[in-house]
């Protein structure tokens, strides 16, 4: 096959150096306060810990309205993420069935390098997979399933042209009873005691049309392009709260900065250090992490979550549990009446 090898590289995508990196060029974020997204009221947490609770039947309803409120601690965690949406090419070898006529060969020029091949995502940061035909890159050939003969041994008899009798498994005869109830065998009359009947797939040849050619006995074989498009998520979670990390990423917050261009630059004057050295190191490690694949474009976005930290007793039992995200959504680990196989906490 002309103009195209199994292990052609591809290309790589422009690798930026840190000093390129131009604060200027970022639009500092202005700190942000959040009112009653993250300063929810004692009412408010009592109703988003009931609602909570009622989403276990083994729960019990009590101690989410008895308990005492000891201590409201409002706070918002960080949650920064980059993405790096990608473009990896590479080559393989597709076939059809020949059906006659003209081929798009290397009679008709060299195949082109698949980098040249236009070809788009459906959406910006979203997992694709696309196929192209590669030009200039079909021949045909004799169907290496059937070897030309457009005919292949039947999977359902393996050949034999039969297949063993459903109503009499095989036996050829079939158990039955006589007019005063004694025990008869008699002759199946399915295969007429053969114990096997003519194969309904092949019609008793023991043969099939070849499924891979559709018994043209030939195929057209070529080369096809698979393009991948892949979203790269790297993200950073700041939070004080002692918070499961995993909880604040799967809910939502109020977004504070975004930036989408082709290649962003690292956030580096938001007045939260541990946010800037997070978005630098990330971005500098997306310059070399996908050496194989072209960058298209990326995006930053910092969202603040609102996370409230509730110090609670109950009877003689102390703890605490987490109202957070704009959906309050509630996280009480310890939560005082967790009924399981007949037995309770307090």
């Amino acid at each position: 096959m002309a103009g195209i090898a199994d292990d052609q590289p591809l290309r790589e995508g422009v690798v930026i150096q840190t000093d390129e990196f131009v604060d200027d060029e970022l639009v500092e974020p202005e700190r942000m306060e959040f009112g009653s997204a993250a300063n929810i009221t004692r009412t408010e947490a009592r109703e988003a810990l009931l609602n909570y609770v009622a989403q276990y039947c083994c729960f019990g309803k009590g101690a989410a309205k008895e308990l005492m409120m000891l201590k409201v601690v409002p706070s918002n965690a960080m949650h920064y993420t980059l993405e790096t949406f990608c473009e990896g090419r590479y080559t393989t070898y597709d076939d059809k069935p020949y059906q006659g006529g003209a081929v798009d060969g290397s009679h008709n020029g060299s195949a082109p390098d698949p980098w040249t091949l236009r070809a788009n995502p459906s959406q910006m940061f979203q997992d694709e997979r696309q196929y192209l035909r590669i030009p200039h890159t079909s021949e045909v050939r004799v169907c290496s399933t059937c070897q030309g003969s457009r005919k292949v041994t039947c999977g359902f008899c393996r050949g034999s042209g039969f297949n063993k009798c459903n109503s009499c498994s095989g036996r050829g005869e079939k158990d039955d009873r006589d007019k005063d109830g004694n025990h008869i065998t008699k002759r199946c009359t399915s295969c007429n005691g053969r114990g096997e009947t003519r194969c309904s797939s092949c019609n008793g040849s023991g043969q099939q049309q070849c499924y891979h050619c559709n018994g043209y006995g030939k195929v057209e074989v070529f080369r096809k392009l698979n393009i991948v498009y892949k979203n790269h998520v790297a993200d950073y979670v700041l939070e004080g709260a002692n918070l499961p990390s995993i909880l604040v990423r799967r809910v939502q917050g109020v977004e504070i900065f975004s930036q989408t261009d082709r290649k962003v630059w690292p956030i580096t004057k938001f007045p939260v250090h541990e946010i800037n050295q997070h978005s630098v190191d990330l971005v500098n490690l997306a310059r070399k992490g996908h050496p194989k694949e072209r960058q298209l474009q990326q995006r930053q976005t910092l969202t603040a979550v609102p996370v409230t930290r509730i110090d609670y007793a109950f009877k003689k039992f102390k703890s605490s549990f987490w109202v957070y995200g704009l959906q309050r959504e509630v996280y009480a680990p310890d939560y005082p009446q967790q009924k399981c196989c007949g037995c309770s906490i307090l």
